[in-house]
């Protein structure tokens, strides 16, 4: 794992057996999900929190994230100074889950590629952030040797 001291929790996953994870939770009640987080987390302060596997593939219950997701981030950010990101595939979901994200969401950022004649390039483009001055925005990026953000030109 690339995370120092990261816990995985399985949440309404596909992939239980295979993630390694510390706590596996088998129900679609969101208040059972949300209460044996809270008992594993408690409160923790200045900590990152990654959200991961919300995609058609990764979620057996998507009509349940509408009652998880404003829980889990309100447990997630009891905490001072914690930070939570989330990946979200927008395309997957009904309107209404996405709304929910939208409305709990801060800062929020489209990834891609674009195919040009002979490379691709990684895109990163900010959607909505408190910075107006970014809003619609793009950067190209590479992760390999190192995180590096050029402008798109």
């Amino acid at each position: 794992m690339f995370f120092k001291d990261a816990k995985v929790f399985s949440v309404l996953s596909y992939f239980e057996d295979v993630l390694g994870q510390e706590v596996l939770i088998k129900t679609k009640d969101p208040e059972i999900i949300i209460g044996k987080i809270k008992s594993n987390l408690g409160v923790k302060d200045n900590t990152l929190f990654l959200v991961l596997g919300l995609d058609i593939f990764g979620v057996k219950y998507p009509k349940e994230l509408i009652t998880v997701l404003p829980a889990l981030i309100r447990i997630l950010g009891r905490g001072e100074k914690n930070n939570i990101l989330i990946t979200f595939n927008f395309k997957a979901f009904p309107e209404n889950v996405t709304e929910i994200v939208n409305s709990f969401a801060l800062n929020l950022f489209n990834f891609g590629i674009e195919v040009g004649k002979n490379e691709i390039k990684r895109k990163l483009t900010v959607i909505r952030s408190i910075f107006l001055e970014y809003n619609l925005k793009s950067w190209y990026y590479t992760v390999y040797p190192e995180l590096r953000f050029l402008p798109a030109v």
